[in-house]
């Protein structure tokens, strides 16, 4: 009789061991990248979330491409320097 136990035991406290193991194939197509991003985190009203959510479903497109896409044709609207209300110092009044 064998003291140790056989190769093939596995206790409670052990995950089960692989036999083989599966070769990974890489992914081929998939969405091109779009960029570099941030990640922004909010907090809206729940009936506004639900509107957000059942307008981005119908559209289809998830809520965080609906709220890229509205956040940009908001943000174009936008002027910076009559926000900060400096303009930019002409390149002969600079001299």
């Amino acid at each position: 009789m064998r003291d140790t136990p056989a190769a093939s035991t596995t206790y409670a406290f052990q995950k089960p061991r692989v036999r083989r193991m599966a070769i990974q194939k890489r992914a081929s197509g998939g969405r091109p990248s779009k960029g570099d991003r941030h990640v922004l985190t909010t907090r809206i009203p729940t009936a506004q979330a639900e509107k957000l959510f059942a307008v981005a479903d119908a559209q289809g497109i998830s809520a965080s491409s609906f709220i890229a896409e509205v956040m940009a044709e908001k943000l174009a609207t936008i002027d910076l320097e009559q926000l900060t209300g400096q303009e930019t110092l002409p390149l002969y009044k600079a001299s």
